[in-house]
């Protein structure tokens, strides 16, 4: 059986079905990924069905595995790749918002995540955490070949030709997508807590703590939306 990881995990992809299509099935499973990335949390559940599948499963990238994408291929029992694939690591990412104590607190839940990850790629490599630290620290990408050769996957397979500038193009315009979705659901929760502060307002006209909570929640939004 296929299993198809194709899209952004926690936007065209969901653990669920995942979760489901291993449930369904037996014997061994192909893992198809072409991913730019997503969505931490679900990914870890991704990665999890497919460690904890009691056949074999066998991981193929496709043209693209990208940040969480490429820890959910460490669950593979065999890794594949092309040699015209792209893999990209990188520390985790995220969105915050608030005062010190908020930015502060996201670094810290950032960096616990970024050790987990970062504890798969050891495993799968041989590689010492120091090593694969720098690595994840500066965003690196591997193409082709050099993917198999930094210990990631089992095997190349052979295509043809690799062009790694459009293949570094690809990934560039697919993570920026990726990143774009994920800063349009902040915003959309952002409004969704403004509607439910003025409805709060409407209710309370003369609470002086709902109008100024409201008159704080604008302000927050129309920084995000500048990108600040």
């Amino acid at each position: 059986m296929k299993i198809k990881i194709d899209g952004e995990i926690g936007w065209d992809v969901y653990a669920d079905d995942i979760e489901r299509q291993f449930a369904s099935t037996s014997g061994d499973v192909i893992v198809e990924i072409d991913s730019p990335g997503g969505a931490v949390f679900e990914g870890v559940r991704i990665y999890n069905a497919l460690a904890n599948y009691k056949g074999k499963v066998t991981v193929v990238i496709g043209a693209l595995a990208a940040s969480i994408a490429t820890y959910i291929a460490m669950a593979g029992d065999e890794i594949k790749a092309h040699d015209n694939s792209t893999f990209m690591i990188h520390n985790a990412w995220g969105f915050a918002m608030g005062d010190h104590r908020v930015m502060r607190d996201t670094a810290e839940v950032l960096e616990g995540l970024t050790s987990l990850i970062a504890r798969k790629y050891k495993e799968r490599t041989g590689m010492s955490d120091a090593e694969v630290r720098a690595l994840m620290d500066k965003e690196t990408f591997f193409f082709g070949d050099e993917i198999k050769d930094a210990g990631f996957v089992d095997e190349i397979i052979t295509t043809g030709k690799a062009d790694k500038k459009s293949q570094l193009a690809l990934v560039k315009e697919r993570y920026k997508a990726c990143l774009k979705h994920m800063k349009e659901k902040e915003e959309e929760i952002r409004k969704d807590e403004i509607a439910a502060l003025l409805r709060d307002v409407k209710a309370n006209e003369d609470d002086k703590v709902a109008k100024a909570k409201l008159r704080l929640a604008q302000a927050k939004l129309k920084l995000f939306e500048r990108g600040l």
